[in-house]
């Protein structure tokens, strides 16, 4: 009788079976793995001693949050995967260190290339709970710096006028220029703001009193931006062109600007025109939103001010027409004047040409000499690269396309990290729109006491008759010096509150971090009800992060499970929708802003595009389409690859089966000794 045990010879035969490229796939896929681990630790001592001996910053803050959860959550996993039964194996789970226990353990089918489950298991988990929202993350910081370089204007524009003002400016953004060899004297808007304040004709008086508040707004609020948007990150250069341009699109709170005066797109330029095109709108529906008492007291004046926009004979009954209309139709007649082409509010200054700093993040490749956004480069792949497990996972267990698996696979992450970015911004773009309301409101404000004092037909009035810039200048920057003058303390705090919520404190931190988990719970909890096959906890908390797509790869029978795979992704988007509308409908709430300026703020920055509420909604509504269309494609591709696989397989036996015992009949067993009664094993 033979022995069921391979003798020596064969087990070298086997081995020899193994290819060397299998054999170096296998070494660098281990190797990558404990390099993975490694560095984990390493990265969170690290960026532990940062944050512990330097300043709060969200760069270090975020990373290591995430990976102290990801690793607690992972330990977890494996200790209840392992529970009483390996309360060995569950202790090093716990401090991800049953890697090494299991590589000991399997050394004899890790030299002979076998698949392991319990390795294959342990990859998955490290993946899902480690790699995947590292990537994240990084990916969503690095997505944050586009939003910061527009925000990071803010302290340019008050540095300028602050030194145009001849007020103290020893801030941290006179000393990046000046290490770009820049000073504030090159730039053409510093003489142009120097020489209108002098000619501006406000009293010393009232002149003081607006220097002393500027400066402290601009103290306060340079220090703010320059820390929370990351600012020394920011390169600075000059740059030539017009002084429209210069105004509108690398300016703070700049009115009567169109489309036209610069070029809308550019990610990742900084610039500022669509912003400053909705501030332009936020004025105008102030404007047109005014109380009764207030209409009544300036729409008396609008006949007399009514020549002044539209001129001519022939413009004898547009004028009557004026004057009889409703207040909106009136505002926006008059704004439209305002900023056309010939509307003399439009000559920004006595310059063509103007001189103006330009600022990038952009770092060179020394070795292709190119220049790009590379760390958001770098965590898009890195984003892309971190669902590998789940695909490896699905496909190991259903022989489907991997084009299918993989392209719903991104578009769920892409999905969930626009949604916690989303989120946590929230409370960030209502403050900072609040802010630009408050300055509109305060302008509004100055238009209407302007007018109704008559005002505005001895200042705008005649500058805008005799066109002269002077005169122009003159009204413009006596509305400036009041609107600061009265709003400075509001708009300090406004801006100073968007500035805090930039840096997304450790308790927003938290926040954010119990949102997710929450969301991670009800998902697992909703899998968990509606899917009939018998699943581990394990399972169903993968799934909650790399989306329900994960189940066709944990349960053998596909039958039972494609079906309630679609209708888990159909929610799994509905409940993410669900939690961002919820997320913006409390931040407006708590800064009284109107939810459409909210919304649109800070991709109108991002984008440099005047976004609509109604697009945006519709590009979310089409993203969760894509992921429902996407889910489905992947699950009927299994559907199919199982059923052409049961007609290649008409008997039904149980091939897998078969080779999985084959497969534990090859594992080493103890050696054979033989005896001189025949041959025996030892006990």
């Amino acid at each position: 009788m033979q022995p069921l045990v391979a003798t020596p010879e064969e087990g070298s035969s086997t081995s020899s079976k193994v290819s060397p490229t299998q054999r170096a796939l296998q070494v660098m896929g281990i190797s990558l793995f404990l390099m993975t681990l490694v560095q984990t630790y390493v990265t969170i001592i690290g960026l532990a001693s940062r944050y512990c001996t330097q300043e709060y910053d969200i760069l270090v803050a975020g990373p290591l949050v995430v990976l102290i959860c990801g690793f607690g959550v992972n330990g977890a996993l494996g200790a209840w995967h392992y529970g009483l039964q390996q309360p060995f194996l569950a202790v090093l789970s716990t401090f991800g260190l049953e890697f090494f226990y299991v590589t000991l353990k399997h050394a004899n089918s890790l030299r002979q290339c076998r698949p392991i489950e319990d390795l294959d298991r342990l990859q998955l988990r490290f993946g899902i709970w480690r790699s995947l929202p590292f990537a994240a993350m990084t990916f969503a910081l690095s997505l944050r710096s586009i939003l910061e370089l527009t925000l990071c204007t803010a302290p340019a524009t008050l540095s300028v006028i602050g030194q145009g003002l001849q007020v103290n400016n020893t801030l941290e953004w006179t000393k990046a220029i000046r290490d770009n060899d820049i000073t504030v004297e090159r730039l053409t808007r510093f003489h142009a703001f120097r020489e209108d304040m002098n000619m501006s004709g406000v009293g010393d008086a009232e002149l003081q009193e607006f220097r002393e508040k500027f400066a402290s707004l601009h103290d306060s609020l340079v220090g703010a931006f320059w820390k929370s948007c990351h600012c020394y990150k920011s390169k600075w250069k000059l740059k030539t062109g017009t002084f429209r341009e210069d105004r509108s699109s690398r300016w703070a709170f700049s009115f009567f600007v169109t489309e036209d005066d610069d070029e809308l797109g550019g990610i990742a330029q900084g610039k500022t025109l669509a912003g400053n095109i909705l501030f332009n709108e936020m004025i105008l529906d102030r404007l047109k939103m005014l109380n009764e008492s207030a209409i009544e007291k300036i729409k008396g004046k609008i006949a007399d001010l009514a020549p002044i926009f539209v001129t001519g004979w022939k413009d004898a009954l547009k004028s009557l027409a004026l004057q009889t209309a409703s207040w909106p139709k009136i505002v926006d007649t008059i704004w439209k004047k305002l900023e056309s082409p010939q509307s003399k509010f439009r000559k920004h200054g006595p310059f063509e040409a103007a001189t103006f700093l330009e600022q990038s993040r952009a770092y060179p490749l020394p070795l292709l000499g190119w220049e790009g956004n590379w760390d958001l480069a770098k965590s898009s792949l890195g984003l892309l690269t971190s669902v590998m497990p789940v695909v490896k996972y699905v496909r190991k267990r259903r022989q489907v396309n991997f084009l299918w698996v993989v392209s719903h696979a991104i578009v769920d992450m892409i999905l969930l990290v626009q949604t916690a970015i989303c989120c946590i911004t929230a409370t960030s773009a209502a403050h900072a729109a609040g802010a630009f309301q408050a300055v509109a409101q305060a302008m509004v404000e100055q238009i209407v006491k302007g007018v109704a004092s008559h005002q505005a037909e001895s200042e705008f009035g005649e500058a805008y008759k005799t066109g002269t810039q002077t005169k122009t200048a003159q009204a413009m920057r006596q509305m400036l010096v009041r609107t600061v003058t009265q709003e400075a303390e509001h708009l300090g705090i406004q801006l100073t509150s968007a500035a805090s919520d930039l840096m997304i404190s450790p308790s927003q931190l938290l926040a954010a971090a119990l949102t997710i988990f929450g969301f991670c719970i009800i998902s697992a909890g909703l899998s968990h009800h509606l899917l009939k096959a018998p699943l581990s906890v394990q399972e169903h908390m993968n799934a909650s992060v790399c989306g329900p797509l994960c189940f066709l790869g944990a349960s053998a029978e596909y039958t039972k499970v494609c079906d309630t795979v679609r209708t888990l992704i159909l929610l799994r988007s509905m409940l993410m929708t669900t939690i961002l509308c919820v997320a913006w409908i409390v931040a407006t709430s708590l800064s009284e802003v109107p939810m459409d300026f909210s919304i649109r703020f800070y991709p109108a920055l991002m984008l440099n595009r005047s976004t609509w509420c109604v697009t945006l909604c519709a590009i979310w509504t089409t993203a969760c389409v894509l992921h429902f269309v996407s889910g489905y494609l992947a699950v009927y591709a299994v559907e199919v690859s199982e059923e052409d696989k049961e007609d290649a397989d008409p008997d039904g036996f149980d091939y897998e089966g078969l080779a999985s015992a084959i497969e534990k009949s090859q594992e080493p067993r103890p050696p054979v000794v033989n005896a001189a009664y025949g041959t025996f094993t030892h006990p």
